[in-house]
Formats: structure tokens, sequence, C-alpha cells
């Protein structure tokens, strides 16, 4: 925004300070919106930013793609050609595209990586939806009986908790939980709490849950964000996917929170929890 950007070195190096991963969620449409400027305003703006970059380079461990991500996305609307489209959304290598969580859809617990896989900057985020829905299979493994989780790691809920956990986070929306096969393939769908909206879960049964993810795009926005991805309960992934129909993250489409996992015998069974307060009564622009 225009009246806190100058706040961005601080928050950073404080976010190192603690030990804390800072998320910057940039504002655009609203007439506040630091991308509002003009490009001369905006070239300011990044020459000030640029002062404080030869020390933060140094300082920063934990946040540095954060401000490799933010300054670049600065910097490239800064020196778009007047009339150009928007610039790419540009986002640190933290949770989607990272190699972090390529390497963690395999296992539900962290896992380290050799040096030369660490996230070193930025990504572009542009094009095909992120594939979230196949992340989500971590618990590819149903633990045997003799190997408990690990004592740090809070069990599962139970079905019928989760399903009540689930409902009183989406006040107002919907649950769905959907079981597929070792192909990933939906052998049962429920709707238990309320009616998800612009979706056909009746129709799922039989199609792949890459097929179900592309429905959903479709129904609330084509572009796709793994915002979240949780692992610190034994078993279950927990993802929140922000939906929106345009090229940047806005407030516009829906939110879902994906939470999966493992069944015995191969499998997995996936909560959909559906917050629909962003979506537009008048319906979705899908580009």
């Amino acid at each position: 925004m225009r009246h806190n950007w100058r706040q961005l070195p601080g928050v950073v190096r404080l976010g190192d300070e603690l030990g804390a991963w800072v998320s910057v969620i940039p504002v655009y449409n609203d007439e506040h919106s630091l991308y509002k400027l003009d490009r001369d305003a905006l070239a300011e703006v990044v020459a000030e930013l640029d002062r404080h970059a030869p020390v933060l380079e140094a300082e920063l461990a934990l946040n540095r793609p954060v401000w490799d991500a933010e300054l670049a996305q600065i910097r490239a609307a800064a020196t778009s050609e007047p009339g150009a489209e928007s610039a790419p959304m540009i986002e640190p290598k933290h949770h989607d595209n990272a190699a972090e969580l390529v390497a963690r859809r395999r296992a539900a617990g962290p896992v380290a990586l050799p040096p030369d896989a660490a996230p070193s900057g930025p990504v572009v985020v542009a094009g095909p939806a992120p594939r979230w829905w196949r992340r989500r299979r971590a618990a590819s493994t149903v633990e045997p009986a003799a190997a408990p989780p690990a004592p740090s790691a809070p069990p599962a809920p139970s079905v019928t908790d989760l399903d009540a956990e689930l409902a009183r986070w989406a006040v107002g929306g919907s649950l769905v939980r959907v079981d597929t096969d070792a192909d990933d393939v939906v052998t049962a769908v429920a709707v238990s709490v309320g009616t998800p909206p612009r979706i056909d879960p009746d129709g799922w049964v039989g199609r792949s849950f890459d097929d179900v993810a592309e429905q959903l795009r479709q129904a609330w926005g084509a572009s796709v964000w793994l915002v979240e991805d949780d692992r610190t309960r034994a078993g279950l992934v927990d993802q929140l996917v922000a939906f929106s129909p345009s090229a940047h993250r806005e407030k516009n489409g829906a939110i879902v929170r994906v939470v999966s996992a493992a069944r015995p015998g191969g499998g997995w069974t996936t909560h959909l929890a559906i917050d629909p307060s962003f979506l537009p009564a008048e319906g979705l622009a899908v580009s």
C-alpha cells in the first residue's frame, strides 16, 4: 500500500530476528495500492528500497526470498511499458513452486533438502494453475499400527471431528468429503454442510481428482494460489487454496481449506471446506 511500503525493510528484518517467515500480501486494485502509482513514482519507490538492499542481502537468511520477490515485483511494475498488461505476480520460493514442497508431497513429515536444492530467489507465478491437488497426497502411505507418529506430531482427528472442525471454519459455507482410490479417481462424494457454490460434486464419481480441481478452477477463478501447506498433524495435509478470476490474488474468488489423509488400502479422503465470502453474487469473469 502507498502508506506502508517504507516499513517493508524493517518487517523482513524483524521476521528474521524472530525466526518467522514474513508473508507479504500485495494489494493491486484498491485505489490506495502502491501499484496504482505511475512509473516515475514507482521508480522512486524502487530507488528508496534499493538503498536498503546491500545491507538486507547481507543480513537476511529466512526472509531473503521474500525481500527479493517484493523488490522484483515493484521493479517489474516500474519498468513495464505504458499500456502493457499488468506485470506477472512474483512470489518467493516458499510454499508453491518450491523445491521444498515438491519433496514434501511424498512424506507427511519435514524433509531436509540438500544445500543446492534450497530456494534462492523469487519465482514468477503465471500460466497454468499450480498442481496443489497432487501435493495433497503427501500422506501416501498409511503407517502400520506398530509405527506411531512422532511424539511432536499431534494425532489426526477422526473424520467426524474433522468435519466439525472444518464446518466451524467455513461458517456460512459448505463442506464436501471426497474419497479417491490409489489412482486418485473419485469413488465417493458426500456434501455434509451447505450447498457448494457453482460446482457439481454429484458428478465427480468416476472422474480423476485432476478433473475435480479443474472444475473448481473454472467455477471459482482461473488463477490459483497455494497459500498455506500445513503438515504438523500426523497423517494430514492441510492446505489453504485461493481461487481468483484475476491475474493477482484478490478477494474476489473462493478460499478453500483442503484437508487430506491417506486411506487404508490405498487412496485418499479429501475434505473441501469452502468459504464463499468473497465470491461476487453476479458471478465470475473467468479468464
